[in-house]
């Protein structure tokens, strides 16, 4: 079973090299490896071609920049292998027998979706952390309702890019690709993913690495941009024409998640007052209260009212992150 790799960068020579370190001395070795240079203007781009020139399963491609989500596409459009796994530059995998871990449990279970628990490095301290963002379970969910439900309602369900194996075959016969948006790709890549498959295995195993912190990261800040990114996701979303009525439930319930993470970032100092209002006339997603932050927020606001609701929400993202969340 080979499984294609897809690494996208841009300007990251200090962490490219462990990256691709990382892959290239995993135990399983049916692997081929996309290195995808989204127009790097430092030295990333020679670490890689060295790297290409050692190694065969490596293949290096140079594009102009045009964010994370094109370089992705690239190597989705080019991988053959029967799984296909997304991994940051900057991130890593967390040992090297990671992968044929995640084989193991393909070989048993056959999932559309395989979802690994992620680990944080968080580079300012030196420091690996454990994750939370799934469920503290193996197990194998037979439909995607079930997965959904139960991600949705402890709120761990998996957005990120990296943090799962998928088959390429269902990712092409569906043409899942990322959108230009530089934002939140993966939040809509997964949910499409999530709308087509069948199967989902949980597996309650560390195996990658995501950096936090790292220098020029642009993770943390919130502009204006961004928050209108955010708004119209969440209105594309609840425009989207679902072909099954319960997704589209389990869907507006997770959205409403993501609203009250909107409603604490948006401020007066990165949204128009226009902008304000939009979100605020969305407010009725927090009747969707699967999710079990959102029915607590939903009994704030119907005790106190939404403007109280909103300084609450801030207020708890603050002291919880000390910094922007990556959403």
């Amino acid at each position: 079973m080979k499984i294609s790799i897809i690494v996208p960068m841009f300007n990251i020579e200090a962490y490219i090299g462990q990256c691709i370190e990382s892959i290239i001395n995993q135990d399983y070795t049916d692997l081929e490896i996309f290195l995808i240079d989204d127009g790097s203007t430092d030295k990333t781009g020679e670490i890689c071609k060295e790297y290409a020139k050692k190694d065969e399963r490596i293949c290096y491609m140079y594009k102009e920049n045009g964010g994370i989500g094109s370089a992705r596409n690239l190597g989705i459009e080019n991988a053959t292998g029967d799984y296909i796994l997304c991994l940051d530059g900057d991130d890593f995998l967390i040992e090297t027998n990671a992968v044929s871990k995640m084989i193991t449990k393909i070989n048993i279970y056959n999932p559309d979706i395989l979802v690994y628990r992620m680990n944080t490095f968080f580079q300012k301290y030196n420091k690996i952390v454990a994750d939370k963002n799934i469920t503290d379970i193996d197990k194998l969910f037979d439909t995607n309702l079930s997965f959904l439900k139960e991600t949705i309602s402890n709120g761990r369900l998996s957005i990120s890019a990296c943090d799962k194996l998928v088959k390429t075959a269902l990712i092409k016969q569906y043409s899942i690709f990322f959108s230009d948006d530089k934002t939140l790709e993966d939040l809509a890549w997964s949910l499409k993913l999530y709308e087509k498959v069948q199967s989902i295995y949980v597996y309650n195993e560390p195996l990658y690495v995501y950096r936090k912190q790292r220098e020029n990261s642009n993770t943390y800040t919130i502009s204006e941009s961004k928050i209108n990114c955010m708004l119209n996701t969440i209105k594309s979303w609840l425009d989207y024409s679902y072909e099954d009525k319960e997704i589209q439930d389990v869907y507006y319930n997770y959205l409403a998640y993501q609203y009250t993470i909107l409603m604490a970032l948006a401020n007066s100092k990165n949204t128009t007052r226009e902008t304000r209002i939009q979100i605020k006339e969305l407010q009725s997603l927090l009747n969707y209260d699967l999710n079990v932050k959102v029915k607590k927020a939903l009994t704030v606001y119907k005790i106190a009212g939404y403007n109280v609701l909103r300084q609450v929400l801030k207020s708890y993202l603050f002291l919880k992150n000390r910094s922007i969340v990556k959403i």
